[in-house]
């Protein structure tokens, strides 16, 4: 009995074993494409049938990198699936395109920090693999990772060869800023003790990872990056606001007073319209960050430094607890021209 080239992707796409040998040896093309652009691979690899994964590749005509219509390739499509074993059996093939971008322009390593963290290991020992590929959106698959904040698969990558640690996406954004705007300090942490890291690298909108952090009020994250070597607590966005701008202007009453505490705090600084944090304090009503703003501002004009206070000895938490937000944002609106820009 004879078979055509159509009963090998049928046999692949069942995972009939045997059959798939049996025309390979009969010299069926083994990189036969269907109207979908579909090849007997990527029907193996999408029904998991690793046996017939390895019968295909014993082949020395398979075209391993092979894509559908859909730009879909086969270890790319192993990654999608999380098929482990479809995924190293596809590795021993020395033509396979580890780094292989497809129409979105992820790698298989995208694929696998995103859905599936036990690939990332197997990935990352191949050989000439790219870590550091950008996707159409200027996203690595460390930007991935710390997106879906899963320590694993970050750890590993952090410790890969050739990390760019401070790549940047489309948007200007680097994994610690995409880390900054979730809420799992263990994740900020990790990447905070890579080498290399800039903590205050800014985005197209000149927002460090800490204007992210606090614009999303993750007190845990804020804290992680304060404590960060080299932190630029008085670094400006476009529109000339620093982080200090931001907690007083939210009311952010817990975050004023940790950037307070920073003995390089500028409470002076002002933005694009000339307005400092307590404008922003005053303006919103938001009476709590009034009064520590007021305290360190009648500290810098009487020339006191500003090292983080001691509440036992200067009564900085009892002037702040002895008004309420009421009596603050009144005091806020007769505060001096010279404090309030």
């Amino acid at each position: 009995m004879s078979y055509s080239y159509s009963d090998l992707y049928k046999f692949a796409r069942d995972g009939n074993v045997e059959m798939v040998k049996s025309l390979i040896d009969q010299g069926v093309d083994v990189n036969v494409q269907t109207q979908s652009g579909d090849t007997p691979l990527l029907a193996a690899v999408n029904g998991d049938h690793v046996e017939v994964v390895k019968a295909l590749l014993t082949s020395d005509k398979i075209d391993v990198n092979l894509q559908d219509n859909y730009k879909w390739a086969p270890l790319h499509l192993a990654c999608l699936k999380g098929f482990l074993n479809v995924v190293k059996a596809l590795l021993t093939s020395d033509k396979i395109d580890v780094n292989l971008q497809i129409f979105n322009g992820c790698t298989p390593l995208h694929f696998a920090v995103s859905n599936f963290r036990h690939l990332v290991e197997t990935l990352l020992n191949a050989n000439g693999i790219d870590v550091n590929l950008q996707d159409n959106e200027g996203h690595s698959p460390l930007h991935i990772a710390a997106r879906k904040s899963v320590l694993h698969p970050i750890e590993l990558l952090l410790n890969s060869n050739g990390i760019d640690v401070n790549l940047q996406d489309n948007s200007g954004k680097s994994p610690l800023h995409i880390a900054a705007g979730r809420q799992f300090a263990d994740v900020v942490e990790s990447i905070l003790n890579s080498n290399g890291i800039d903590v205050n690298l800014k985005d197209n909108d000149g927002k460090s990872p800490l204007h992210i952090a606090i614009e999303n009020n993750h007190s845990e994250v804020i804290e992680s990056l304060l404590n960060s070597n080299g932190i630029d607590v008085n670094l400006q966005d476009n529109s000339g606001k620093s982080p200090l701008h931001i907690a007083a202007q939210e009311g952010l009453v817990d975050v004023v007073y940790a950037l307070l505490k920073s003995d390089k705090i500028d409470v002076s600084l002002q933005d694009n319209y000339g307005k400092t944090p307590l404008y922003y304090a005053v303006k919103n009503g938001h009476g709590s960050s009034v009064g520590l703003l007021l305290i360190e501002a009648n500290k810098s004009k009487n020339g006191v430094d500003g090292k983080d206070p001691d509440p036992d000895e200067d009564g900085w938490h009892a002037e702040y607890h002895q008004n309420t937000d009421t009596e603050l944002t009144m005091m806020g609106k007769h505060i001096e021209s010279e404090y309030l820009i």
